[in-house]
């Protein structure tokens, strides 16, 4: 019998070909996890394109006895674009970037396999992505060019979750390989709650986007169309794969990632944690991000037609962590986050779309032009780069809509992930007291996503942790690297705001005066066309800053503000609930930060360079 040919990927921090060796049979035999099983077995090795993998699965569902279940969802870039209003229909030149993602599951085993890749199923040169969770980890594959050889495409074993925390090892794979979408190691997607922008649901359907060589396909793969007249009948709706598979597995995750670096074998917590630095991110930076929408209050607005109630309502997450603090552990101080209905006019939020020139692009690198389309000019970086994502060159984009943030999409914005949650929530409390997780939740709270003022102090983290008497001293060492800071001094410096915080807590009341007062604010100002405009200029701001790293791959993912310039100032947002530009120090840290995430040699732990360029100092990258 054939040895399976299976390679690992050791991921590279220069350019060029990451490298390829062909496994062992004796390291095949330690993939224990159901899909590096499976490949080992009958020449499944030789399966090449999404559809071989998944029409083989699809089998084992239908056998008899039942093998496993798979359920199949569909995401598309362009699910909120109707291509029969596109210059002939969109035909040769729109691309909605479908990816089509099946869930296998054992049933009373635990062991659960995501694939994805293109909607071109039968091509082999087309991408197929896997990660087979096994109770205790997501482990990664990945069909790939064998060290860059185009005509040698075979199945690569690329690392598992825990290899996502290696930053600054002797090999470190900290934002590399799967690990620039997957920052924190498990399998999750961009969207986590309802409205869902870009998936098949229950109420958006797909259909109006796909081509007609699409839709000719699709019905004809069973995975996905139980017969011609049902295209895509046995697509579920996204529902289904955030809440009843994702959200549990996350979970599931970081309580399993907390006991490795935190606690012995015994159950006793180590001496020295593991990661600290990584841990602390999840509360002092954006270690990645998640897509949230505004929606129609629809049955309110319905059934009370002369209340006062707005037809629309912008994400709550664009205001404040309600990812985070919505959950029951601070349930004492988020009463007035329950009750906050940000709601604005239709005939504002138009005005405002105009203003802005909001609008979905999609890139283009060929030439000419599709006749009736427009196309635009904008800087390397609208796009993401680095050694996953080879976007960031990338400068001329077709309008594929204009004054609109998609079919029936309204107020687009980043929120914080639900990775980063998990993480907070798992910080052990011997190690960051509730005293340090308030003051630092509470600065700069307005700036849930992207603050800079959360993210320079981390240089003050100490390299390691010890355990004492029970708790760990890191907490200690933060905050007086913090008061002996020369920044500390400055009435309005973050040291200076953190410590006033840390030094002087205030009271339940007191946080929940204080986001009552805020959110208030932002309910009467989204109501008036000047603050809806400040408001989704935000959104645009936090968009900008977020679309040179690997994860923005397609024009299409998010609304373009073409009315702002590229050399537009970004701004954030102030506790009056209005928007200011973002400070010099803010903007150096954040600039010379996320520059090494969209190169070749990315930190998610921001360098001691970069704290240097917030003090006026030069960025290691520049």
């Amino acid at each position: 019998m054939t040895t399976p040919e299976i390679w690992h990927r050791q991921f590279t921090r220069v350019s060029g070909w990451d490298n390829d060796t062909l496994l062992t049979v004796e390291q095949q035999q330690k993939l224990q996890d159901k899909f590096g099983q499976f490949l080992q077995r009958d020449s499944h090795w030789t399966l090449n394109t999404l559809d071989g993998i998944l029409s083989y699965y699809y089998n084992q569902s239908k056998a008899s006895p039942k093998a496993c279940n798979l359920r199949m969802f569909m995401i598309a870039d362009g699910a909120h674009v109707d291509r029969s209003g596109l210059p002939n229909n969109g035909e040769g030149w729109f691309n909605p970037h479908c990816r089509i993602l099946g869930v296998v599951d054992f049933m009373l085993q635990g062991d659960i396999i995501f694939i994805v890749g293109s909607d071109d199923v039968h091509n082999p040169k087309r991408f197929v992505q896997v990660a087979s969770w096994d109770e205790k980890t997501f482990h990664y594959y990945a069909i790939e060019d064998i060290n860059g050889d185009k005509e040698n495409r075979k199945w690569t074993y690329q690392g598992n979750a825990y290899n996502a925390f290696t930053d600054g090892s002797s090999y470190d794979m900290s934002y590399l390989g799967p690990f620039n979408g997957h920052v924190n190691g498990p399998c999750i997607m961009k969207e986590i709650h309802d409205p869902w922008y870009h998936w098949k649901t229950d109420r958006t359907d797909l259909k109006q986007c796909l081509s007609a060589d699409q839709a000719k396909r699709f019905k004809q793969l069973p995975y996905l169309s139980p017969s011609s007249w049902n295209l895509l009948g046995n697509v579920n709706s996204a529902e289904g794969l955030e809440g009843d598979i994702i959200n549990v597995l996350v979970t599931r995750w970081f309580q399993l990632h907390h006991d490795n670096d935190f606690k012995e074998n015994n159950g006793k917590y180590k001496s020295e944690p593991a990661n600290l630095h990584r841990w602390m991110a999840h509360l002092l930076l954006t270690t990645t991000i998640n897509i949230a929408t505004g929606a129609k209050v629809v049955t309110f607005f319905a059934e009370n037609p002369s209340a006062n109630a707005l037809p629309f309502r912008a994400p709550h997450d664009l205001f404040m962590n309600f990812e985070l603090l919505l959950q029951s552990r601070f349930n004492d101080i988020n009463d007035p986050m329950a009750h906050f209905s940000p709601e604005f006019k239709y005939e504002d939020y138009q005005k405002v779309v105009k203003y802005l020139k909001l609008g979905l692009l999609q890139e283009w690198s060929s030439d000419p032009v599709p006749s009736g389309v427009k196309v635009v000019e904008l800087p390397k970086g609208t796009l993401g780069g680095g050694k996953q994502t080879e976007a960031y060159d990338i400068t001329q984009f077709l309008v594929v809509k204009e004054n609109t943030e998609g079919d029936e999409m309204y107020f687009v914005a980043l929120q914080t992930s639900l990775e980063d949650s998990m993480g907070v929530l798992n910080l052990p409390d011997n190690l960051v007291s509730q005293k340090l997780l308030r003051s630092i939740l509470l600065l700069d709270f307005y700036n849930p996503v992207y603050s800079w003022r959360r993210g320079v102090l981390m240089q003050y983290l100490p390299q390691t942790t010890t355990l004492i008497d029970g708790n760990y001293d890191m907490e200690a060492a933060f905050v007086d690297k913090i008061r002996s800071s020369l920044h500390a001094s400055e009435a309005d410096s973050p040291e200076s705001q953190f410590l006033t915080l840390y030094d002087k807590p205030l009271s339940n009341k007191d946080i929940m005066s204080t986001f009552q007062s805020y959110l208030d604010k932002v309910t009467h100002r989204i109501k008036t066309t000047e603050g809806l405009t400040d408001y989704m200029s935000l959104a645009e701001s936090r968009r900008r800053i977020y679309r040179p790293l690997p994860l923005d791959e397609f024009g299409m993912t998010l609304p373009y503000a073409l009315g702002l310039p590229p050399t537009w100032k970004l701004i954030e947002m102030t506790e009056e609930a209005t928007v200011t530009e973002i400070p010099e120090r803010g903007l150096k840290f954040l600039n010379c930060w996320t520059g090494t995430l969209h190169g070749f040699d990315p930190k998610l732990l921001p360098p001691d360079g970069c704290y240097a360029q917030a003090r006026g100092g030069r960025c290691p990258r520049g």
